[in-house]
């Protein structure tokens, strides 16, 4: 595809051989100024299936290394158009919710991400109802990777996911968290639009790992970098909170304050 036709980069992760058999099997409707970029890690001598090897709107690139968040950065690497979106394996899109996407850009000059919804049929997941600024997100919402798109301009050179986190990393998930973190600090705009961009239909990491030991010290790590002076207090409210049978209040306490040590540590080790 010529580079000044672009409008859109679908940017997606994927592992070793099974992942790029996935991604044949999902929809990706060819659509005017929509490129597919896949980053493709461990794939060893797998093939491309056919149905991707011949579409010239796919571009694949291989990499010989692990990390979900090593993969999202080489996703950057190979992101050429004015907007980006991030995308996994397991992921279903409609020509007509992707043309939306793009035009919601031209409709809002000044935004430098936008996240959507995404539908499912496995999954309820409660969206506002409004468009916000995400500064002023209301309480309780929560984003995952594949509602998230950017500009270019916003990210190139200045954002990058952080290698500590996400699969095969030393804090199981969490890297979309750090990566939104490093755009706010950025200065970056961002809203979100209660209007849809993507089917998923399976689990998420947060669903398969639920209030594991895990993702409780993801969870610390992440809390007490978006909130360096008040993370104590939210830990205790988010322990009074979620704590139960399985796990008491000051486990949940100690496991959250363990997370946000070890990121300090691997912070100043890096």
């Amino acid at each position: 595809m010529e580079q000044e036709t672009l409008r859109l980069d679908v940017l997606i992760s994927t592992y070793g051989a099974d992942g790029i058999e996935r991604i044949a099997s999902h929809r990706h409707p060819q659509v005017a100024g929509v490129r597919y970029v896949v980053c493709w890690q461990r794939s060893g001598d797998a093939y491309v299936p056919e149905q991707l090897r011949t579409r010239e709107d796919f571009d694949i690139f291989r990499y010989d290394d692990t990390g979900s968040a090593r993969n999202r950065n080489h996703t950057l690497e190979r992101f050429e158009a004015p907007i980006g979106m991030l995308s996994d394996d397991d992921i279903d899109y409609e020509a007509e919710e992707l043309e939306n996407l793009i035009r919601c850009y031209d409709e809002r000059p000044d935004a430098d991400m936008l996240f959507f919804k995404f539908h499912s049929a496995n999954y309820e997941k409660s969206y506002p109802d409004h468009e916000f600024d995400f500064r002023n997100a209301p309480r309780f919402y929560y984003y995952c990777n594949f509602e998230m798109s950017f500009r270019r301009r916003a990210v190139k050179d200045r954002v990058w996911f952080d290698e500590r986190f996400g699969l095969n990393s030393p804090f199981l998930a969490g890297e979309e968290d750090m990566f939104v973190l490093r755009a706010l600090k950025q200065g970056a705009r961002i809203r979100f639009i209660p209007q849809y961009n993507s089917r998923h239909d399976g689990s998420t990491t947060s669903d398969r790992e639920g209030e594991s030991e895990g993702m409780l010290l993801t969870r610390g790590a992440v809390i007490s970098c978006f909130h360096p002076l008040s993370y104590p207090l939210r830990f205790v409210v988010h322990a009074l909170r979620r704590q139960n049978r399985s796990r008491g209040f000051l486990e949940f306490l100690k496991l959250l304050f363990k997370g946000a040590r070890q990121e300090r540590s691997s912070r100043k080790s890096r």
